[in-house]
This record gives C-alpha cells, sequence and structure tokens, in this order.
C-alpha cells in the first residue's frame, strides 16, 4: 500500500503550556487512554503512542495543537499526572520527565518495579540505553553537519549531545559537548544557541560544586539580550541564575 511522502515546516515555539490548558489535559487524557484500554488493550496504546503521527494527533485532541515545540514533554507530563492515580487500575506507568525530574526516571523505575515484582533496575538500564539510542541519531546530526551540509546547527548537535551524556552520568564528556556547542554558537554569533548551551553547562556545573562558575558564565550571556525576556530560554536562563547562590 503507497504511503503519502514529503516535508512539513515545523517552527520552534517559546513559552509554555497555560496552567489552565495543562489543568484540562490532565483530566482528559486519562479518560482517553482508558477507553483504548478497555477496548483494545494496553499493548495497542502503547504501539499508538510510539506513532509519531498519532502522537502528534494526540496532542491536538488534548488541546496542545502547537506544531510540534514542547508537545513531548507535554502531553507525556500530562499522562504522568493524570495517569499516576489510576496507574494500578490500568498496568500503565509513566516515568521521568522534563529537567531536574529526568534525573530521577532511574530512581522511579525501580520504584515501579518493586511495587509490580519486576525488574526495576532492568528497566532502568533499558532507560539508560535509550538515551545512548539517541546519542547515536544525533551523531549522525554530527556527520552531516560535518560534511557541510546543515553548518548552522552544529552547536545545537554539541548541546544536545552533552544533555544526553548528562542523563547517562558522563558529566566529563557532557562538559565538552557543551563547551563546543558555546565556541560553535560564538563563531557563528548565535546568541541564542549560545544560551541554550551555557544554561546546559551551568545546570552542570551545578552538580560539580562549581555553582559560581556556572552562574558567571550564563549571566554574562544573559546579560547581553536587551529584549526577549519573555522568550522561554530567557526566562529558563534567569530562574536558574537566581537559583545559583
Amino acid at each position: 500500500m503507497p504511503h503519502r511522502t514529503g516535508s512539513a515546516d515545523l517552527p520552534l515555539h517559546s513559552g509554555r503550556a497555560p496552567a489552565w490548558l495543562f489543568g484540562r489535559m490532565k483530566q482528559l487524557a486519562p479518560a482517553i487512554v482508558e477507553a483504548i484500554v478497555i477496548e483494545h488493550g494496553r499493548r495497542t496504546f502503547l504501539e499508538r503512542l510510539s506513532d509519531p503521527r498519532w502522537f502528534q494527533a494526540f496532542g491536538c485532541v488534548l488541546g496542545f495543537d502547537w506544531h510540534s515545540s514542547g508537545v513531548t514533554t507535554t502531553v507525556c507530563g500530562a499522562l504522568k499526572e493524570g495517569l499516576a492515580p489510576r496507574a494500578a487500575d490500568l498496568g500503565l506507568y509513566v516515568a521521568g520527565g522534563k529537567g531536574k525530574t529526568s534525573r530521577q526516571t532511574p530512581n522511579e523505575l525501580i520504584a515501579i518495579g518493586t511495587a509490580l515484582g519486576i525488574d526495576g533496575a532492568r528497566l532502568a538500564y533499558n532507560s539508560r540505553m535509550a538515551a545512548k539510542v539517541d546519542s547515536a541519531a544525533v551523531q549522525d546530526g554530527f556527520d552531516a553537519s560535518e560534511r557541510g551540509l546543515e553548518r548552522f546547527y552544529l552547536a545545537e548537535l554539541h548541546r544536545l549531545r552533552g544533555e544526553l551524556l548528562r542523563l547517562t552520568g558522563d558529566l566529563e564528556g557532557s562538559e565538552r559537548s557543551f563547551i563546543a556547542a558555546i565556541d560553535f554558537a560564538r563563531a557563528q554569533g548565535a546568541k541564542s544557541l549560545e544560551l541554550r548551551a551555557t544554561t546546559g553547562l551551568a545546570r552542570l556545573l551545578q552538580r560539580s560544586s562549581r555553582t559560581m562558575d556556572g552562574r558567571a558564565m550564563l549571566s554574562e550571556i544573559y546579560g547581553w539580550f536587551t529584549e526577549g525576556h519573555q522568550t522561554r530560554d530567557l526566562i529558563e536562563a534567569k530562574g536558574l541564575i537566581e537559583t545559583l547562590r
């Protein structure tokens, strides 16, 4: 059976889901999930959830109809909070999240495994391996960029690698990637990319008792911006600066 092919322009957006919308998503998401599980079973729901087109449509049905920005973390966050009271009944558990919450993923998986009598440590290991697969996908992006196809994205690719290495516990490798991202961003004069990479590095340094170093670096690049302080990246940077004391 033939499939339609093509491309789509999916621009990035700043900001975050409004609290009133996220609250409704938490109520609607588990109701839809419960209907699918009762009618078709858990396996079918998980298969649908892994389909990027179905997932995007699911986010739109929940009311988060941004093109692509934030849909994964927002929808999964709504599922995690909404399904928590019904997890045992539906047999569906959600672990992980964004930012600091992501670092609790192994502990959450181990706790779920303990509660269900399954190997939670193995679940945590599989989660780390999935992150390594993501890292390999990022490496494919490096290969394309270094061949001159999309050199502009090298700074962002290094930043993404830094985030992935941080999640897998390779703090030294993560720091090297963030520093490379900052260097590429500066060479391109891409201040927004430099801000993102510096935010990641400052967050990493916070874990290694080098808080003030991270704060100084982040404050310097943050101070360069004279407008756009309501964008997500600048809001996140400001919040981190205030905690790095």
